[in-house]
């Protein structure tokens, strides 16, 4: 190094406590352990054991041994540079180079299959176009290497490959000396100086990583000691709760820095930070305090471990240190959920989440308040001793924590776009298909061409989950002559789930999704290396409405099927429209079809390739017959609507015979021989819900309205004596019974479902229903005054 190099490297030594592990004044909180986070302790111990899966020893040994045949490779390549510059072979061999791992393998995570991070630090003789070619090469050709892929034009160059079984994702730093110490320490701002930047960006991961651990020891404390049983017992607690939130965040399909969501160094940053504010709380408490933060986090207020800093010009890269944007421009131009790392050059970790990511994560961190906050309420009565909470309970809460995500069967993702990526050659396609992932989010949010954002969506959601089925004939073809050759053997496959905010505007503005994925095709194959050919590789839209969408998406992650995810989708549109957390599109929309649409709900090719987006299923009645039925009728489909009214119609004891009365069901798809309370419970819910269908229900038998008309007609009911039948149906539905006790009373409860211990006292049965929906005067003619 230069003089000046090395006055900076003695400066940075010196400064090391101050300035690097000077941590961000916080508010932190010292409270020791309680009974109830033992309880939590145990709760979160038995979850890891279920759901986190730790690599074996010999299979950490066998890694170690991995690394050690690599780190050989490596100095082998390194002595030939040498020698190809000219430096005399027992010179040459005492050159070395040296490996620094990161993320995940270097803090002691150790799961299963995890993949290692690796950095290669060299000498100045060699180069990194040598790195991608004899050490290519090299690699390449080893024996015990599989599945090898090179991306030398990507910011930071990377080479990832399966050695011996064990995936490496290898990077490169070259430093300007002639021979690397074994005894380097990368934490040194001074390893910096003279670095290209790429060298630079690949330090950073092992430098921050290293840094994270010093911080996450020393939390709290006055002394930086790191050695001492306190620090030893705190990582432990950092390492113990990291494991059971990456499981959290693979399951959630929120784990994808380059999807738009969080990585492995966001989410160590995040829980360095909860244990900066809480350093003395148990690993139960930790992952309460989690979801708590971070759910409630004033974004874009940045989350930070120490304080940033500048070296004062010594080093090049002060300019480049995050610094937070000014306070007019934060919210358009700043970023969304800054994470800052702590090494020099400070940056923004989670600079590719967009907004529409960044709702997806922020649903999921309040999903894991809710739960959690049960979790908490449920170990305080276990301690306590009261109530009938069970550690089984707690457990069933911490599994539905980690529940697949509901991305396939949430009620407001009715449109899919899959963009399916190809390729004939099997070598050629593992690197276009990782080059193509790597920048899918484009398709969401790009300044360079029109994308989904630049239509008016209500909801984007990108799911990182890559299938590798076909999909079929693509949404740019249909319609066209089909083509001789054979569809491409090798497939990776993304969904990306939307929803419009206005279908007025979106009429005006159809999504053209062969224009949309063909300018991003054209703009990945521009980037490709112009070095391998680009024939047979190919990007091809293909569009779904949730019911059209493919099979195997249904069987994927335990989902259950297509079926079970139809019936718990419809039950979560019932009660979000219940709660008022989902607009009943169906109640609110017109009879008159969309231009375009087919009654049936099926969209013609529009425009080429332009898919329709209002194509959801409607009721087929107008507003005049919906006006006065209950919103919990209204938002059923039009078969369930046909199946009730089919019901009450065919079986006029239904109503008198205390709900024994067989029904034969209407509308296709129906069941025959269904009881009309049982039919109201199981496609109707909430309580009060049940009971409002079932009033109005009764209104309509005794008026005698068909499947097709929800109105009595004017003979019937004029139109002065219809308000008042309406407000006794409504002032009946407040004293209707649970029907859960009345389908208990007959038998009907489905296997599954929650028995009522203590129902409804003095509930009436259904032929006090009807009664009390009918009686009174002022009833509308024959039928409507009986």
């Amino acid at each position: 190094y230069t003089s000046e190099g090395g006055a900076m490297a003695r400066r940075s030594l010196q400064d090391l406590d101050r300035v690097r592990l000077q941590q961000k004044e916080l508010v932190r909180t010292f409270d020791s352990p309680t009974k109830v986070d033992a309880v939590l302790d145990r709760v979160l111990e038995r979850f890891a054991e279920r759901h986190v899966k730790l690599e074996q020893d010999r299979d950490i040994e066998r890694k170690r041994r991995v690394l050690q045949d690599v780190e050989k490779l490596f100095n082998d390549w390194v002595r030939d540079c040498c020698i190809a510059n000219g430096v005399s072979k027992r010179l040459a061999s005492e050159v070395k180079g040296k490996l620094f791992s990161s993320g995940s393998w270097y803090l002691g995570v150790y799961e299963k299959d995890a993949d290692i991070d690796v950095v290669c630090v060299a000498p100045q003789q060699c180069t990194r176009e040598l790195f991608f070619s004899v050490f290519r090469e090299k690699i390449q050709g080893h024996p015990k290497v599989e599945n090898f892929n090179a991306v030398e034009t990507a910011r930071v160059p990377i080479m990832t490959f399966d050695f011996d079984r064990v995936n490496i994702d290898l990077l490169l730093a070259v430093l300007p000396v002639s021979n690397v110490p074994q005894t380097l320490d990368i934490s040194d701002d001074a390893v910096l100086e003279g670095a290209e930047d790429q060298s630079r960006r690949s330090l950073n991961g092992p430098r921050d990583t290293q840094l994270i651990v010093k911080l996450i020891k020393t939390a709290g404390t006055l002394k930086k000691n790191e050695n001492t049983p306190e620090a030893k017992a705190r990582y432990q607690r950092f390492i113990e709760v990291v494991r059971c939130i990456r499981v959290w965040a693979k399951a959630r399909c929120i784990y994808s820095n380059k999807m738009g969501y969080m990585g492995g160094i966001n989410f160590n940053i995040m829980l360095a930070h909860i244990i900066q504010l809480y350093p003395t709380a148990s690993p139960g408490r930790l992952f309460l305090h989690f979801f708590q933060v971070l759910a409630t986090w004033p974004w874009p207020q940045p989350i930070m471990l120490n304080e940033n800093y500048s070296t004062g010009g010594l080093l090049p890269y002060d300019a480049e240190v995050w610094m937070p944007p000014p306070k007019d421009r934060v919210f358009a131009l700043g970023p969304l959920m800054p994470i800052i790392t702590p090494s020099y050059p400070a940056y923004n970790s989670s600079d590719s989440v967009n907004a529409w990511s960044r709702m997806v994560m922020q649903e999921e961190l309040t999903r894991g308040t809710r739960l959690c906050a049960d979790l908490e309420a449920k170990a305080t009565e276990i301690e306590a001793g009261a109530g009938s909470a069970s550690m089984e309970m707690m457990d069933s809460l911490l599994d539905e924590l980690v529940e697949t995500t509901d991305f396939f069967w949430r009620p407001d993702h009715d449109y899919f776009l899959a963009v399916n990526i190809s390729g004939r050659d099997e070598n050629q396609f593992k690197g276009w298909s990782d080059f193509g992932l790597a920048r899918i989010k484009e398709l969401v949010v790009a300044r360079r061409y029109k994308n989904l954002s630049n239509y008016p969506l209500a909801r984007i959601h990108l799911l990182p989950k890559a299938f590798s089925e076909p999909l079929g004939v693509p949404a740019s073809e249909e319609g066209q002559e089909e083509d001789d050759d054979e569809p491409p053997p090798f497939n990776t496959s993304l969904f990306i789930a939307f929803s419009p905010s206005d279908r007025e505007k979106y009429r005006e503005d159809r999504i053209n999704f062969g224009e949309l994925v063909g300018n991003f095709r054209e703009a990945q194959l521009s980037l490709w290396d112009k070095s391998q050919s680009s024939e047979g590789l190919d990007i091809q839209p293909h569009f779904f409405r949730w019911k059209d969408l493919p099979d195997f998406v249904f069987d994927w992650g335990g989902l259950g099927g297509r079926q079970t995810l139809k019936d718990r989708r419809r039950q979560r549109r019932h009660l979000e429209i219940a709660q008022g957390t989902l607009v009943d599109k169906r109640a609110k929309r017109k009879a008159a079809s969309a231009p375009g649409e087919a009654e049936d709900g099926s969209s013609p090719p529009v425009d080429g390739d332009a898919a329709p987006m209002d194509a959801s299923p409607t009721t087929g009645a107008s507003d005049g017959h919906h006006q006065h039925a209950p919103a919990s009728f209204t938002a059923l489909s039009e078969d369930d609507q046909k199946l009730l009214l089919g019901a009450a119609r065919q079986s006029p004891e239904a109503m008198e015979e205390e709900g024994k009365g067989e029904a034969t069901a209407a509308g296709e798809g129906g069941e025959e021989d269904a009881e009309l309370p049982e039919l109201v419970h199981r496609l109707v819910q909430g309580e009060e819900a049940q009971r409002a269908v079932l009033a109005w229900l009764a209104l309509a038998r005794a008026m005698d309205l068909g499947s097709e008309g929800l109105v009595p007609a004017a003979e019937e009911a004029g139109a002065t004596q219809q308000p008042a039948l309406w407000e006794r149906v409504e002032r009946a539905s407040e004293v209707l019974p649970n029907l859960t006790h009345i389908v208990d009373q007959q038998g009907g409860r489905r296997e599954g479902e929650r028995k009522v211990t203590k129902p409804h006292a003095a509930a009436p049965t259904p032929k006090r229903v009807r009664r009390v929906v009918l009686a009174g005067g002022g009833g509308g003619g024959e039928r409507g005054g009986c």
